[in-house]
């Protein structure tokens, strides 16, 4: 597995398929391509403050070389399968959808991806289980102080019980989870009227971008007559 920056002052597209074409030729499995983001109030945004200036790649740059890493790897027998990630096919691709066909893609991700629970240890960590997100204190010396105190939850630096406690946030995760994914997110509503709305605004939301070829939408509106909720099903469309 490799990660690889796009984005990079400098960057061209050539340049960028170069460094593609040389780490599959090392024969990895898996690619994580990370389009370089400039963060207000950083060094290096300071450095570079301005989008096609100083050798910062314009917005539009940005958006031909992330195009540009999708065709290179796709020819090269790899899949997008999420926005940042591509897993090598296997000799013999399967059927869409197979176990098989999932063989390199990033397992550990995929927990965070299909919104299952986990657990993480350590100053910064952030773990979410039982519908609850929560970050460990960052800074080395309020993390030690933190676990001394007995690792209560108001000393957390981040607490979220809203996935928990609000019946519309799961609905709205794995909407915003499952897009991010080649397989994209199938929801169905619980049936509650708040639940089906909820899921038929997404659906709506989504026409936009399927009217302009970039995602393929299912949407089933709620019938209370036939007991059927809402249920949609929609995945985006890779460059």
């Amino acid at each position: 597995s490799a990660d690889l920056l796009s984005g990079v002052p400098g960057q061209c597209e050539d340049r960028l398929r170069a460094d593609i074409q040389a780490l599959t030729q090392l024969g990895v499995t898996h690619l994580s391509v990370y389009d370089l983001q400039f963060e207000d109030g950083t060094a290096f945004a300071r450095r570079f403050p301005d989008a096609g200036h100083n050798g910062r790649p314009s917005l539009d740059l940005a958006a031909e070389l992330y195009a540009a890493t999708h065709e290179e790897l796709d020819a090269r027998g790899f899949e997008h399968y999420e926005i940042s990630s591509f897993a090598r096919r296997p000799p013999q691709a399967p059927e869409p959808g197979s176990a098989a066909r999932r063989d390199f893609r990033s397992r550990h991700n995929q927990v965070y991806w299909s919104r299952r629970p986990y657990a993480a240890f350590g100053n910064g960590a952030a773990s979410f289980v039982g519908g609850v997100r929560a970050t460990r204190p960052r800074g080395m010396d309020d993390y030690c102080r933190w676990v001394d105190g007995g690792g209560r939850a108001e000393g957390l630096a981040e607490h979220d019980a809203s996935p928990r406690d609000d019946p519309r946030s799961p609905l709205l995760e794995a909407l915003m989870l499952g897009l991010r994914t080649g397989d994209g997110v199938e929801v169905t509503a619980g049936g509650a009227a708040d639940a089906d709305a909820c899921v038929e605004a997404a659906g709506e939301a989504l026409r936009i971008w399927e009217e302009t070829g970039h995602a393929v939408v299912q949407l089933r509106r709620a019938d209370p007559s036939r007991g059927l909720p809402a249920q949609l099903r929609a995945r985006l469309v890779p460059p």
